[in-house]
C-alpha cells in the first residue's frame, strides 16, 4: 500500500488510507532502521512520568555522573 507525504505547517505528514482505521488517541512510531517504521496504535495516552521512569530504569536507576574538564576556561564577566 502506498500513500503520499505532504507538508502540514512546518512539518511533513503522511496520509493514512481510510482502509487502515485508527481509533486510539495516540500512535507510537517504532523506527526499524532501513526496514522502515512501524505504527503501533495506543488505546490510552501514555503518562509522561511513566516514560520518564522507563528511561531512568534504562540508566540503571541512577543519574549518570557529570564529566567536566578541569582546565575549561570561561570568559570573565
Amino acid at each position: 500500500m502506498r500513500t503520499r507525504i505532504f507538508k502540514s505547517g512546518n512539518s511533513k505528514a503522511v496520509r493514512i488510507p481510510a482502509s487502515i482505521r485508527l481509533s486510539g488517541p495516540e500512535v507510537e512510531i517504532v523506527d526499524l532502521g532501513k526496514d522502515g517504521v512501524l505504527l503501533k496504535e495506543l488505546q490510552q495516552p501514555r503518562d509522561p512520568w511513566d516514560l520518564f521512569r522507563e528511561g531512568l530504569a534504562e540508566l540503571g536507576g541512577e543519574w549518570p555522573d557529570r564529566v567536566q574538564e578541569k582546565d575549561s576556561k570561561r570568559p570573565e564577566w
